[in-house]
């Protein structure tokens, strides 16, 4: 372009030109990507938003999906009935737990006691079982859960932790 508009071209032009695209090609080319990439992501995000945006309106009712329980027999029934709340006005929809806890007490981490005699100095033996059979259970855990109580609804997001 230089030398079409009438320019010298000279070592000195050539070398000046050639370093400076040298530094700019590296960063060119990195970040012309991110642009580009950053620019589809806005573009994808931007024309989520407006369908979001350009969705109809829905009232001010509560709308739930109720889904089937199981009674006792096996066979599945409908929610308990709408009730009215205490402060008036908004009925609610009681759900039956898809889980249930009460009162669960759990413990775990059992090992396996092995017979281990050991002679007094009177000449008897001690028998570290005490009397129980070889290969018993015995407790070496403490309670890990005592008396716990939870009903989980079914879609909710329950996290135990400790």
């Amino acid at each position: 372009v230089h030398v079409s508009i009438g320019g010298v071209l000279t070592s000195k032009n050539v070398f000046s030109t050639l370093t400076l695209i040298n530094i700019v090609q590296m960063t060119m080319t990195k970040f012309f990507s991110l642009g580009v990439m950053t620019f589809s992501e806005c573009y994808v995000s931007i024309s989520r938003i407006q369908k979001f945006l350009a969705l109809d309106e829905v009232g001010n009712e509560l709308v739930e999906k109720p889904f089937l329980t199981p009674d006792e027999g096996g066979s599945t029934r409908e929610p308990s009935s709408c009730h009215r709340s205490e402060q008036g006005d908004c009925p609610t929809t009681t759900f039956l737990p898809a889980v249930s806890l009460s009162h669960v007490t759990c413990r775990w981490n059992f090992l396996e006691r092995s017979e281990v005699s050991e002679t007094r100095d009177d000449g008897t033996n001690n028998d570290s079982s005490e009397g129980g059979p070889e290969g018993e259970i015995e407790n070496a855990s403490h309670l890990a859960l005592h008396d716990v109580s939870i009903d989980i609804l079914a879609g909710e997001l329950c996290c135990i932790i400790g």
